[in-house]
């Protein structure tokens, strides 16, 4: 069985590896990632395949590498505490990216997730909820002022600030984590052999 993990684990790394590559275009910047959301995967309730998955998604929506994983954090304290698939809001994330700009049915998206986005703008503005949907269905609410809203949920003293870590310390949080350290010492174990 321990042969068969470490064949597992050194093969799940080596073809994220080569995923990263390809969609960076870079051994440098794809080696960086992976160390990063590696590091982000022990210490947090996500799985390395989560955040993987997220981290592909976001390239692909056109995030800089030095900019996955602290997004993919941002994202993750905000998905952990309202009990939302890591998944979903980074595609609604990169979408609102993509787009450049909010839309009404993404609003809504945000709204019916849980995530308070129609209040952080509207106490960002100064405005009632009821003009800053006027703002959004006259197409005035861009990505930056979504981003800016995440990064006030997620920064010290915001609703979801550190929820992760928080949440790492319960535990299925410590299960999910040596799991992670887990597949990491498999890979070690076959990357060694594979180098003998």
């Amino acid at each position: 069985r321990l042969g068969s993990e470490v064949v597992s684990a050194t093969g799940q790394i080596q073809m994220l590896n080569v995923s990263f590559r390809t969609l960076l275009q870079s051994k440098e910047k794809a080696d960086a990632v992976m160390s990063e959301i590696i590091q982000t995967a022990v210490t947090t309730p996500f799985q390395l395949t989560e955040l993987a998955s997220g981290a592909k998604q976001l390239i692909a929506y056109g995030f800089a590498a030095e900019e996955v994983n602290g997004t993919l954090v941002r994202l993750g304290n905000v998905a952990s505490a309202l009990g939302l698939p890591l998944e979903r809001l980074t595609y609604l994330y990169g979408t609102t990216r993509t787009q450049g700009r909010l839309y009404a049915r993404d609003m809504l998206q945000f709204t019916t997730s849980g995530i308070p986005m129609l209040q952080g703008l509207a106490d960002m503005y100064g405005k009632s909820t009821e003009q800053v949907n006027k703002m959004v269905s006259a197409g005035k609410i861009g990505f930056p002022e979504v981003q800016k809203v995440i990064e006030q949920m997620t920064n010290k003293g915001g609703k979801f600030y550190n929820l992760m870590q928080e949440q790492a310390k319960t535990i299925p949080g410590q299960i999910s984590n040596l799991q992670d350290s887990f597949t990491m010492m498999f890979n070690e174990i076959g990357d060694r052999k594979s180098v003998v």
